[in-house]
């Protein structure tokens, strides 16, 4: 079995960038299936309406604002489930940080499996090491399951980094 590192292909993008106040979240649910929140983790930051959403509907997605927490900026990960074109319980991990100033650029995670691999590998200390390699864009995906999942974090506000990530299933 393939850890989360492995499944993870990433390029480094090395943005300098200004002050900002947090991250402005956009995850995609292009699946055919409700996704469900079931596990989250604030390192620095927190969601605008104290919590992230709790459902993305089928070929929809949500929308949210991760506030800065203090000089760290805004970092935090969120896993939501759902199922695949199988009716397999999966999930899709998705991570970043972005930094409150310049010191070091954005950075993204994600990891995708069936449920139970995931929550039998979960473990938020691994991905923060993986956040902390300068990563700003992440690719997953499993072909056990036949999902994928991607992020991007940019700078295209000079107040807000913004991340975009599709969640979706393979052919």
């Amino acid at each position: 079995m393939a850890t989360m590192q492995e499944q993870n292909v990433s390029v480094c993008d090395k943005t300098v960038k200004k002050s900002q106040n947090g991250t402005q979240a956009t995850i995609n649910n292009q699946t055919h299936s409700l996704m469900t929140l079931h596990r989250s983790h604030n390192w620095s930051g927190s969601p605008d309406v104290g919590h992230f959403p709790t459902t993305i509907s089928p070929n929809d997605h949500a929308i949210f604002t991760h506030w800065n927490g203090n000089s760290f900026g805004s970092k935090a990960a969120v896993v939501y489930t759902g199922k695949n074109a199988a009716n397999v319980d999966c999930a899709w991990v998705v991570a970043w940080h972005a930094p409150a100033d310049n010191t070091f650029p954005n950075r993204a995670f994600v990891a995708c499996e069936t449920k139970q691999i995931i929550d039998d590998n979960l473990d938020f200390e691994k991905i923060q090491e993986y956040l902390d390699k300068g990563l700003t864009y992440s690719n997953s995906a499993s072909l056990r399951a036949k999902i994928i999942v991607h992020a991007n974090v940019k700078d295209t506000d000079p107040n807000y980094a913004t991340l975009v990530s599709n969640i979706g299933l393979l052919p």
